[in-house]
């Protein structure tokens, strides 16, 4: 599976036979870096619906030259896809894009390699994805279970309220969102089938508002310890919980 330049994040829901607009499609800003050999030309795009059998979703952008790039907006309809570029003589890799409704989403691929398109249709990588509480929280995933020496967790591709990370190998996982000062986290698990490869964990604005109330309600004062010099003063939070996430009891 290759996987070349991908700048986005994103979901999953019914899956549409082709590009055309409805009252849930996502509007979806494509840019493509185009290979030296075909600079010039308007790169052509293919995309095939995450679904069993896999079929071909055809969609025609209308391509603007920006500087160094191409551009071009679509609509797509909710659900999971596996994009790829060419031109005359480039291709790019498959890329795998999940479409959550909401705001414009986007999704950038490089085209740089001699062309040889093939769709890996029996990879058994998973996704994890959601929405955020607010645009501009972080998200952060690791293996769930894994204690001591190195730090296992990596940052995940935000775009907007929405988050994606894919090609994740099957087994449980760690997924932490941060927001203004509060940090929860959630265990998924990504399986083996096409039924259970794609895991959505969504922490909505209402569950991280009741996260917060429940965090007012149950915090206090206590005092810390502080070397020789007596104690000192601090606020703990109260424990909470919403919709499978559980706020962390201090920073990380």
């Amino acid at each position: 599976m290759r996987l070349l330049a991908i700048a986005a994040a994103f979901t999953l829901a019914a899956f549409g036979a082709n590009g055309a607009a409805s009252d849930q499609s996502v509007p979806l800003v494509l840019t493509v870096f185009p290979c030296a050999a075909d600079a010039a030309a308007p790169p052509a795009l293919r995309a095939w619906a995450m679904k069993r059998l896999m079929p071909e979703v055809h969609l025609s952008p209308v391509w603007e030259r920006t500087g160094p790039f191409w551009q071009g907006s679509i609509a797509v309809e909710p659900g999971a896809y596996i994009f790829s570029a060419e031109s005359p003589h480039c291709s790019s890799g498959e890329a795998r894009w999940i479409a959550i409704p909401g705001a414009q989403r986007h999704f950038a691929v490089t085209i740089n390699r001699v062309k040889s398109i093939t769709l890996d249709a029996g990879t058994a990588y998973g996704s994890i994805y959601g929405y955020l509480p607010v645009p501009g929280a972080t998200v952060e995933i690791a293996p769930a279970g894994k204690a001591g020496g190195e730090d296992p967790r990596r940052p995940v591709l935000t775009d907007g309220d929405t988050y994606q990370i894919v090609f994740l190998r099957p087994g449980p996982y760690e997924v932490r969102i941060a927001f203004g000062g509060v940090a929860v986290s959630r265990t998924v698990t990504v399986g083996r089938t096409i039924d259970t490869f794609m895991v959505r964990a969504d922490l909505t604005a209402d569950d991280a508002a009741s996260i917060v109330r429940q965090q007012a309600n149950g915090s206090r004062f206590v005092h810390h310890p502080k070397g020789q010099s007596g104690s000192t003063v601090s606020l703990e939070l109260g424990a909470a919980s919403a919709a499978g996430w559980a706020a962390e009891s201090s920073p990380r």
